[in-house]
């Protein structure tokens, strides 16, 4: 059940706790009616699962590929790897380019392809470390498994046109297969002609189980290089076409690959009412996390304070400052993205996104 509200005179609606423009709903309502929707998803769609997201890939990769760390307790590994990398602000973008690097240099006495292959395997075997099959609640994947299983089915035709991944893993198939949907998982460029819904693995795929494919993954610096400034990537022509021809939900991403943006850009037409949409999460600060905040405020301003001799706020104040700089962040957000054509659904916590998307079915 959703509840109708007026704000900043224009209608929304509340679905848990989020307050959604209804403009926005119709729109990816009619896009569901119209058969003309297509699901982008990103690394927090996974998240529940257990599974390592990218950052954690790459450092896992690092401190099991150097002997240096087996010095460090283990508990406090990637603690330090953590550490490391924000403070002196290393790229895990690059670094996962100096694991490869350093992988490849250990095993030049064999073939190219066997590299490949071991590589991948280092991969899978990090990516599923923790994972865990039956996560508790309703989660977004297996709400989007429902939303495909009622498109599937469709007397008028399938709805959802293709489901777009980021991500390597195939837990969205698991969560499809539960509910009895065959798909075809498309991880090259390889002609398709079957009428299986496809799920689009634009960076590579690693399935849990089974063999895995020897393909290259979009994992490392010149790898990412090489998918951007290729101008006929099997993958980029799938998205291009998408974001021209459908209107596309984004669900679980940062929004911050450059790439994604240019292709955003590059297929986005200006006018009024946008094109496409993002379910993302807005910007609150849980108790800890306010803590933290304010003690590295104070910490920042501790200088400055004591070179113009001039008093500390209190917590309250900084707390209170810090409202106003999140606000600010989430107008940033809203105008950049609309910048790009894209309608920003905020949602206050993440619960709220299988619910939303139920709503997008909901066709009374």
């Amino acid at each position: 059940m959703i509840k109708e509200k007026s704000a900043n005179n224009s209608k929304r609606v509340v679905i848990g706790k989020s307050l959604v423009r209804r403009e926005y709903l119709n729109e990816l309502k009619k896009a569901w009616r119209g058969q003309r929707l297509v699901l982008f998803l990103g690394a927090g769609v996974s998240a529940p699962y257990g599974l390592a997201n990218w950052t954690d890939l790459v450092l896992d990769l690092l401190l099991n590929e150097s002997e240096k760390f087996e010095q460090f307790w283990p508990h406090y590994r990637k603690a330090l790897a953590l550490w490391m990398t924000d403070y002196f602000d290393f790229s895990p973008l690059a670094l996962a380019r100096v694991v490869k690097y350093k992988l490849r240099r250990s095993a030049e006495s064999i073939s190219s392809d066997q590299q490949r292959r071991d590589f991948l395997s280092l991969v899978h075997e990090s990516l599923y470390s923790t994972f865990n099959e039956n996560p508790t609640g309703t989660t977004a994947l297996r709400t989007i498994a429902k939303m495909v299983a009622k498109s599937e089915r469709s007397r008028n035709g399938r709805r959802i046109q293709a489901v777009f991944t980021a991500n390597f893993d195939n837990v969205l198939e698991m969560e499809l297969e539960k509910v009895g949907v065959p798909i075809r998982p498309i991880y090259d460029g390889r002609r398709q002609t079957e009428n299986e819904l496809r799920v689009v693995h634009v960076h590579g795929y690693l399935p849990r189980n089974g063999e895995i494919p020897n393909v290259d993954l979009v994992f490392t610096e010149d790898e990412y290089h090489r998918l951007s400034y290729s101008a006929f990537h099997w993958a980029l022509s799938e998205i291009i076409s998408s974001l021209r021809n459908y209107t596309v939900l984004f669900v679980g991403l940062s929004m911050s690959d450059p790439n994604l943006r240019r292709l955003l850009d590059a297929s986005y037409t200006p006018s009024q009412r946008p094109a496409h949409f993002l379910l993302r999460r807005d910007y609150d600060l849980p108790p800890a996390a306010r803590h933290r905040a304010i003690r590295i405020v104070n910490e920042y301003a501790e200088e400055q304070a004591r070179r113009a001799n001039l008093e500390m706020k209190t917590k309250s104040d900084v707390s209170r400052a810090i409202d106003v700089m999140l606000k600010q962040a989430h107008q940033y957000d809203r105008e950049l993205f609309k910048d790009m054509g894209l309608g920003t659904i905020w949602v206050n916590e993440f619960d709220d996104i299988p619910k939303i998307l139920t709503e997008i079915t909901n066709t009374r």
